[in-house]
């Protein structure tokens, strides 16, 4: 299995480019350092979209930074890909730390990023922010890593029927995150939980947030529109129907875009009509791809499936238990063709990152910086707050015991005033 990848980034309406994007090919044999290109063809790679916030001179330098330190974290250690990844990202955050720590100006900068290693194992892959990894198969787009901004947890209020699609849509928050790297301690972060195995034909996106302003139907559309296509173009074309779009407020938006190349694939995958792709043997996985090859059919009714693990986009882990299959079907039952977004957990969502900073995150404005509080533990909600400009049952309690005694020391004087003597 090899991979064909290219990248490419615009502008859009934004005064600066503050998006960054990498791809380290990795060397056999352990060598001490890789390439890093743009595109190119590779049997082994680590992908990295980095989108920056702070003002037009932070949000660059915090992506920068981000993404190079990600890189050299990985091409500069060995080991299991997990330790990798997230040490790489701990890293990247430290890496702002320092930075902010040098250039005070700085403070209130930051990043999402999303980091994946592609090799012959599937894909793996941590992230944090908004930034996405995408998976096209079959003409249909899936969605991968979670997605920690304001605009989500939106949209699934609109998919539940609690607000419009219409007041998700127009809702100018949509851009703030829950959790980014800043140079403070991580709250929360997607971490690796396996790889995920890739068949021939399959395309992994990666992308910055100003990809969002085209549907996840258009962008598989223009991503299946030709299978043939090299992914220089498919990129071009991608970027271009954004641009078509002239969306008012278009962000950067960052590409890099993989096909999955086997040299000799398997009839069995190549002859299954795209519809019929069963997603559920698609879990994560921390082992090798296993073999394929057709085992004799059983003579014993199939076993009850057992737990598969599913990830909900904040919280930790649960648990799913598929319903057991009928002993003797007369149909088979029809298989999902891309399995449903994750779900949000109950309760109010996480804080947002507020504003707060040296000039140049004033500067930026409606740029997020500092968390405003630690995410709440999962499956607990935590107490309502009252307003800053509010006090709270015992501030009221006080202020109404000390007008009391005012009231009562006023009525006193004045009785001892006018009472006769």
């Amino acid at each position: 299995m090899h991979f064909e990848f290219a990248s490419d980034q615009i502008q859009g309406k934004r005064a600066a480019q503050e998006d960054s994007l990498g791809a380290l090919i990795l060397v056999p044999g352990n060598a001490p350092s890789g390439e890093r290109q743009r595109s190119g063809r590779a049997e082994e790679l680590v992908l990295v979209v980095a989108d920056g916030m702070g003002g037009h001179v932070g949000g660059r330098i915090a992506s920068s930074v981000s993404l190079q330190s990600f890189l050299d974290t990985v091409d500069g250690t060995r080991g299991d890909w997990q330790d990798r990844l997230e040490q790489a990202l701990l890293n990247a955050n430290e890496a702002l730390r320092i930075q902010t720590d040098m250039d005070p100006d700085l403070v209130g900068m930051g990043s999402t990023l999303v980091g994946s290693i592609l090799n012959q194992n599937g894909l793996g892959w941590v992230s944090v922010g908004d930034s996405g990894l995408y998976l096209c198969r079959g003409g249909e787009l899936l969605r991968l890593n979670e997605d920690h901004s304001f605009g989500y947890y939106l949209d699934q209020q609109a998919r539940d029927g609690i607000i419009a699609p219409e007041v998700a849509a127009l809702d100018r928050r949509r851009n703030q995150l829950f959790h980014a790297l800043l140079g403070d301690p991580l709250d929360h972060y997607e971490r690796f939980r396996g790889f995920r195995l890739l068949r021939d034909g399959d395309l992994v996106l990666l992308a910055s947030d100003g990809l969002k302003t085209l549907a996840d139907d258009q962008i598989a559309e223009v991503l299946s529109s030709d299978a043939t296509a090299p992914v220089e173009v498919l990129v071009r074309r991608l970027l271009g129907a954004v641009e078509a779009a002239n969306f008012a407020r278009q962000d950067n938006t960052s590409l890099i875009l993989v096909r999955v190349r086997e040299p000799n694939p398997e009839p069995e995958r190549t002859q299954v009509p795209a519809r019929a792709l069963d997603w559920s043997t698609e879990t994560p996985t921390t082992q090798p791809p296993r073999s394929t090859a057709t085992a004799p059919a059983p003579t014993v009714s199939a076993p009850v499936p057992s737990p598969v693990p599913e990830f909900d986009g904040f919280d930790t882990p649960t648990t799913r238990v598929p319903p057991p299959p009928p002993s003797a079907p007369s149909t088979p039952p029809p298989q999902p063709s891309m399995p449903q977004p994750p779900q949000l957990p109950a309760g109010p969502p996480p804080a947002l990152l507020q504003p707060t900073g040296g000039p140049a995150a004033r500067a930026a404005g409606n740029y997020p910086a500092r968390p405003a509080a630690p995410a709440a533990t999962p499956g607990l909600t935590a107490p309502a707050q009252p307003p800053a400009d509010q006090p709270s049952r015992s501030g009221r309690a006080l202020l109404i015991a000390v007008l009391a005694a005012a009231a009562l020391a006023i009525v006193a004087s004045l009785m001892w005033r006018i009472w006769p003597r």
